[in-house]
């Protein structure tokens, strides 16, 4: 792990394997760690870039706001001093919607995109309002509340002990800072339909079928935008589809970005 600055931020960066590398981007509430399984499998053959969100992970927390366009600005500052010009990318729930966003800037970054638990539709007003008390709680009381309240939400109903234990132990370490501006990033999210639609890299849409956060009609929809893109539905699984099924999730994501 290293310490980068980019963007005015400060971000914890993971590089990991050889071979032609793939950027992974973690889930809210969660950071890089989160990824392990995953990461694994492709280090077998590809080089793999992790980069925590400001107040996740290593990542220090930041000193005010951190919208997405923002974070996938220090991202690409990221890739640039590494000498990346041309990547895949994994990404899932806000690291999803910061690949569409990197998608945006930079057209021409990605050859292959896997989005798990995305959506391109923006914050409703009731998602709004829900992110900016979870930031004002988080704010006031710390991270502890949100294991407690999120990790049912991030998961399928039925958990194994330990993948809850760990999703929960993943939260607690996150920063207030760094919630309050993850939550601030996802209440602020604008549409992001006509990005979906521009995006020229060939795509794979992973979504749990038990997802309680983000609605598979969400993915269906992601689906028809994306020109190049195919869904993965996987059977009960929710929104940590890698940790709910992570044999099915693994095998779909390195046989797509090894095809």
């Amino acid at each position: 792990m290293e310490l980068l600055e980019a963007g005015g931020l400060r971000l914890a960066v993971t590089d990991e394997g050889s071979g032609a590398p793939v950027l992974a981007l973690h889930p809210f509430p969660l950071d890089g760690s989160v990824l392990q399984r995953p990461v694994e499998a492709l280090t077998r053959e590809r080089r793999v870039i992790r980069v925590d969100y400001p107040g996740f992970g290593h990542s220090p927390p930041p000193s005010g706001p951190v919208p997405i366009d923002a974070y996938a600005r220090a991202v690409r500052e990221v890739l640039a001093q590494k000498k990346i010009l041309r990547a895949d990318g994994l990404g899932l729930s806000i690291g999803s919607y910061t690949l569409l966003e990197l998608s945006k800037q930079a057209p021409v970054l990605f050859s292959r995109l896997v989005l798990v638990s995305s959506r391109a539709t923006g914050s409703s007003p009731e998602s709004r309002a829900d992110r900016e008390a979870m930031a004002v709680r988080t704010e006031s009381e710390g991270v502890t509340w949100i294991a407690a309240a999120w990790t049912p939400l991030l998961l399928r109903p039925d958990p194994e002990l330990a993948t809850r234990r760990l999703v929960e132990k993943i939260i607690c370490r996150a920063t207030p800072q760094g919630v309050a501006a993850g939550a601030r990033a996802l209440a602020a999210r604008l549409d992001q339909s006509a990005a979906a639609k521009a995006v020229t890299a060939r795509t794979l849409i992973v979504h749990g079928s038990e997802d309680r956060l983000t609605p598979v009609a969400e993915a269906e929809l992601l689906a028809q935008l994306v020109p190049r893109s195919r869904l993965e539905l996987i059977p009960g699984a929710g929104h940590l589809p890698h940790l709910d099924e992570p044999d099915r999730f693994d095998r779909a994501v390195v046989s797509f970005l090894s095809d």
